[in-house]
């Protein structure tokens, strides 16, 4: 469950553990093979799914737009919002 100021924020699950994964990893790059293999360990998604995932969790941190940063689709990572 994510909380914002207290309260429930609702994420669907692939998004709230691609999150956990880049709140683990903060302040590091997390390559786009990573994230696949710990999310999606042995299945093979579309790379515009997991898109859409971290478009799903930028929106979600509404207020913090640069709390989530990609490199040309290859990696992601996350700053100091999760600190």
């Amino acid at each position: 469950m994510l909380l914002h100021n207290g309260a429930a924020v609702p994420i669907p699950p692939k998004d709230l553990e691609t999150l956990l994964v880049l709140v683990e990893r903060a302040g590091h790059i997390v390559e786009k093979d990573e994230l696949l293999q710990k999310v999606w360990p042995g299945v093979f998604i579309e790379e515009g799914n997991l898109a859409r995932h971290v478009f799903n969790i930028r929106q979600v941190l509404g207020d913090a737009p640069a709390a989530i940063t990609s490199r040309r689709s290859q990696s992601a990572g996350i700053g100091s919002w999760a600190r």
